[in-house]
């Protein structure tokens, strides 16, 4: 991949899941805090906006981060928030009301504005209460349990309602492939759901579709093996060819019957 569009989408990832630190050392490299991924046309902010991340929306702002810029359904950032803080961050009049976009496969339902276990609270003595210490604070390391994302990231399961997969079509004789960001819902990871939500964004048939391949060489064929999917984990629909006799041990049935959806 071009070095440019990976940090760029190292940037597009950062704002997603609230890595300051990371969206910081970025945009001081000289990243393109306008950049639009090239097929959905989401930008940073877009994502920032979308998972209510207000510090991240003012430091992509303050950067020059463009509100009016459009995704390719023509979304401002604006239409993504029901937050009248980040809506009114972003200049929307208080009367505008959000667009009612597609709905999503799943519905998000954040805590508003979560504290992201990799980002150090402040420590020292809590106030007294009756003349007694209430305790310490802890960091955010120690109070809630992590589990690692690409990157070296961390996501609270308590709060991160949403699995960010990049899901692609294979196709090795093309030389630029890109892979389009879809979202799951973490309490609902299925093979079906994977399945019906890459073939929807993709514009593939289900019943077209010879296997999904989890980058580099893992075939994914039962809910436990989604179940194990990280943030930002890269996919491939592998399509069935008419020139080339298929295992049918991996073809992927059209039926919706079966915990795998498979044939064998």
């Amino acid at each position: 991949m071009d070095p440019v569009r990976e940090k760029e989408d190292r940037l597009r990832e950062a704002a997603c899941v609230g890595d300051e630190d990371t969206l910081c050392s970025l945009l001081s490299s000289g990243v393109s805090v306008n950049s639009q991924h090239p097929i959905n046309g989401w930008s940073p902010l877009h994502w920032a906006v979308k998972r209510g991340h207000k510090n991240i929306v003012s430091r992509l702002l303050t950067a020059g981060a463009n509100p009016a810029l459009q995704t390719i359904k023509g979304e401002v950032a604006a239409h993504l928030s029901d937050s009248a803080d980040i809506r009114s961050m972003l200049g929307a009049s208080p009367e505008e009301t959000p667009r009612n976009t597609e709905p999503l496969p799943i519905t998000p339902n954040y805590i508003a504005n979560p504290p992201f276990p990799y980002v150090r609270q402040e420590q020292g003595p809590l106030p007294t209460v009756n003349g007694s210490p209430a305790g310490h604070r802890v960091t955010m390391e120690q109070a809630v349990p992590q589990r690692s994302v690409s990157g070296g990231q961390y996501y609270n399961p308590a709060t991160e309602q949403e699995l960010v997969l990049k899901v692609r079509v294979a196709n090795p004789m093309q030389m630029e492939n890109d892979f389009i960001e879809v979202e799951l819902d973490r309490s609902k990871l299925t093979f079906r759901d994977l399945l019906a939500t890459c073939c929807r964004e993709l514009q593939v048939q289900p019943e077209k579709v010879q296997k999904i391949r989890k980058l580099p060489n893992t075939m994914l064929r039962k809910d436990k093996d989604i179940t194990r999917l990280l943030d930002f984990q890269e996919i491939e629909l592998v399509l069935k060819t008419t020139n080339k006799p298929v295992n049918p041990q991996y073809v992927i049935s059209p039926s919706t019957d079966g915990p795998a959806s498979f044939v064998y």
